[in-house]
């Protein structure tokens, strides 16, 4: 198939692409109704469609464009305390210990049970199956961090004041959200399967995903309240709700280019909007001094913060427009 026949593609890259990633992008551009490609820095070999990706539709939806941890993202927001606080390797111990109480990585791990709002609590998914996983693991795994590159970490600006950051997702409800739906989808060339939005199918689909991302951003939302109740127990300080900064890189959702509608799917991929504009600046600024330390990185010692990277949301990368 000639170049003419596939979808634009538009990249941000530091390096040539590996070529099973070359690959799965051109298998991607000729999906059928893709309109444009994305490709971030970070982009990497995952299940169909690659992870760093965003991509345009003008009415399909491909489930496997946006993967099975729907509404994954991040929340930042400051401490009203300058984070020379935790210079002490006791104080950064003890403080990473508690949060590890309070914000469990796993459901079994769980000493209570933390509120759902009441809109994603009351709102019923499409399907009774769905809608009983809905009630029984949502309830469990809500304000859980999960596992993989998932993470809580205090990080320092440079200004020296303490930030709060958390990255998680919709923990198993994105995933069984996802393989309900692809189950119903249209098969395609290349093992992708896709959804008409204006079916009946894709509304469903569309209805649950925007579930799995509010309840994922509840999420963050409520294990940094969590977070706060440690932070006054324990350093005597509040966070600052005002600051938080929020936003998720795994959904799909219809936005207006000009005058053109499209459905467009974020897979490892932030919208650059211009409170995200200003999360990554600082981020990018804060990168020689920050000091972090973590709770779901069970390789890094809490006794011992060090120096860390901001990251897209894989593998930190210099920036070249492409």
């Amino acid at each position: 198939m000639s170049n003419s026949s596939m979808a634009p593609l538009r990249s941000w890259l530091a390096a040539p692409l590996d070529r099973d990633v070359s690959e799965a992008l051109e298998r991607l551009r000729r999906a059928p109704d893709v309109q444009q490609v994305g490709v971030m820095p970070d982009v990497h070999l995952a299940a169909e469609v690659c992870i760093g990706v965003v991509v345009g539709t003008s009415h399909l939806i491909y489930p496997q464009a946006v993967g099975g941890d729907i509404g994954c993202g991040m929340l930042a927001v400051a401490v009203d305390v300058e984070a020379s606080v935790l210079k002490n390797p006791k104080t950064a111990a003890q403080l990473l210990k508690e949060i590890g109480r309070a914000v469990p990585s796993r459901r079994r791990n769980r000493n209570a049970v933390i509120p759902q709002p009441a809109d994603t609590a009351n709102d019923r998914l499409s399907h009774a199956h769905l809608e009983s996983i809905r009630q029984k693991d949502g309830e469990i795994e809500f304000a859980t961090l999960g596992s993989g590159n998932h993470f809580l970490e205090m990080q320092a600006d440079e200004e020296d004041r303490l930030w709060l950051m958390v990255h998680s997702g919709s923990r198993v409800l994105g995933q069984v959200i996802r393989d309900h739906h692809l189950a119903r989808a249209q098969p395609l060339e290349g093992r992708l399967r896709a959804l008409d939005a204006e079916s009946d199918a894709g509304k469903e689909y569309l209805h649950d995903a925007l579930w799995a991302r509010q309840f994922a951003a509840a999420s963050r939302k409520a294990m940094a309240e969590e977070t706060g109740k440690v932070l006054t127990r324990t350093l005597r300080c509040s966070i600052s709700w005002e600051t938080m900064i929020a936003s998720d890189h795994n959904h799909v959702a219809l936005e207006h280019h000009g005058e053109r509608g499209l459905w467009v799917h974020r897979k490892g991929a932030m919208s650059f909007a211009t409170t995200l504009y200003v999360l990554i600046t600082h981020a990018s600024k804060a990168v020689k001094s920050a000091r972090r330390f973590r709770h779901g990185d069970r390789s890094r010692k809490p006794s011992s913060p060090g120096l860390g990277l901001y990251r897209w949301h894989g593998r930190p990368r210099q920036i070249v427009r492409t």
